[in-house]
């Protein structure tokens, strides 16, 4: 059973936006950080994966500016990196309580992960 909630995606790959396509999820994509920040201004999303390592805005940079601008989304946010973890992205990692996906990865995984990201209720201290 699939809700109808929109994803907003970064640097997707074909695969990342077919598999939550297919899966019935609506999908906004966005190249990069600063265009997703404009899109959030304008529209509403309840989830966000993203790529934690991209150009200009990385995926830190972005979770920092989300978590300011619209902090019950930031810990509904999915990161895809095809990279192993420096340990400041680990660290960065372990205090957000963001899921992490690692390229390559199963479909399966990816929709396991946002699925438990829409789960989360976050709660402003």
């Amino acid at each position: 059973m699939c809700d109808h909630r929109r994803r907003l995606v970064l640097r997707s790959s074909v695969l990342i936006r077919d598999v939550l396509e297919q899966s019935g999820y609506e999908v906004a994509e966005a190249e990069s950080g600063a265009v997703a920040l404009e899109l959030l201004g304008t529209a509403r999303f309840d989830a966000i994966v993203s790529d934690l390592r991209m150009p200009e805005m990385d995926g830190i940079a972005l979770w920092n500016a989300v978590r300011k601008q619209y902090p019950a989304l930031a810990g509904r946010m999915v990161f895809v990196t095809g990279d192993t973890l420096s340990a400041a992205a680990a660290d960065f990692m372990r205090s957000t309580g963001c899921a992490c996906v690692e390229k390559p990865f199963a479909p399966a995984e990816l929709l396991r992960q946002v699925q438990a990201a829409l789960r989360r209720v976050i709660v402003d201290a």
